[in-house]
C-alpha cells in the first residue's frame, strides 16, 4: 500500500527530519503544508494524504483545535498524532476530533511505520497500556446517547468492549469460550449495525456512547 503523507508541525527542524527520514522509506511519499516543488517537478500538494503525522510536542487544548483543522481540511485522511506527551482528557478529545492513533516521539522508525500503515489502514494505533490506563480512568459520558435501541445483541456488546478493549479475534473466542469465526461473524454484524467502519469508529463510537467506563475491567484482565 502507498503511504502518502503529509508531515505537520510548527518546528522546521521537525519536520525536516521526518520528511528525511519518509524519504527513504519503499512506497511512502510525503510533504508538508509548505513544500515547493522543484521545477518541472510533481506538486504533492495536488496528492491527497491518506495519513496527516501531525507532531504537536505536548497533546493539548492548542494540539486539539489544531486537529479539528486536519480533519476540516484533510477529510478522509487518518491522522496520527505524534507527541511527548498529554493527558487522558486529551486523548479523549483527540479520539472524539477523529484521531487514528498515537505514537511518543521516541518511539523507533520502525514503530512509527508501523502505526502510519495501521491507521492508513482504517486501524487505530494506541499502545495498550495506554489505552487501558485511560479505559480505566475514563468516566461514562454525561448526555450521552443510550446503548439501548442500537440493535445489538448481548454477545455483540460483550465483543464490542472486547475489540475495543483491544483484544484479538483469538483473544476474544478463548475469552467468550466461541469460535473464532463466531467472532468473526459478530464482528461483522456489529459493523453492519452501527455502520462503522475499523477498530478507531468502534473506539469513538463507544466514547459517544459512554462505554468506555464499562470495557474498564475488560481492559484490565
Amino acid at each position: 500500500m502507498c503511504l502518502r503523507a503529509l508531515v505537520v508541525s510548527a518546528h522546521a527542524v521537525v519536520r525536516s527530519a521526518l520528511l528525511s527520514m519518509l524519504d527513504r522509506e519503499p512506497g511512502v511519499v510525503s510533504w508538508a503544508e509548505d513544500t515547493t516543488p522543484e521545477d518541472g517537478a510533481a506538486d504533492p500538494r495536488e496528492d491527497i494524504p491518506n495519513v496527516v503525522l501531525f507532531e504537536c510536542g505536548r497533546l493539548d487544548d492548542v494540539a486539539i483545535q489544531r486537529i479539528h483543522e486536519l480533519g476540516s481540511r484533510y477529510a478522509g485522511a487518518h491522522v496520527l498524532v505524534l507527541t511527548s506527551s498529554g493527558a487522558q482528557e486529551a486523548m479523549r478529545q483527540a479520539l472524539e476530533a477523529g484521531v487514528s492513533g498515537f505514537l511518543l516521539e521516541s518511539a523507533s522508525r520502525a514503530d512509527l511505520m508501523n502505526a502510519m500503515h495501521a491507521v492508513a489502514r482504517g486501524g487505530l494505533f494506541v499502545r495498550h497500556e495506554h489505552l487501558r490506563s485511560w479505559l480505566q480512568r475514563e468516566p461514562p459520558s454525561r448526555g450521552a446517547p443510550p446503548v439501548k435501541g442500537n440493535g445489538l445483541t448481548p454477545r455483540e456488546v460483550e465483543v464490542l468492549r472486547l475489540i475495543v478493549a483491544g483484544y484479538t479475534n483469538p483473544s476474544i473466542a478463548q475469552r467468550l469460550c466461541i469460535s473464532v469465526r463466531t467472532v468473526e461473524f459478530h464482528r461483522r454484524n456489529i459493523r453492519e449495525k452501527l455502520d462503522v467502519k475499523g477498530r478507531a469508529e468502534l473506539v469513538r463510537y463507544a466514547l459517544h456512547h459512554g462505554l468506555m467506563a464499562t470495557v474498564a475491567a475488560d481492559a484490565a484482565g
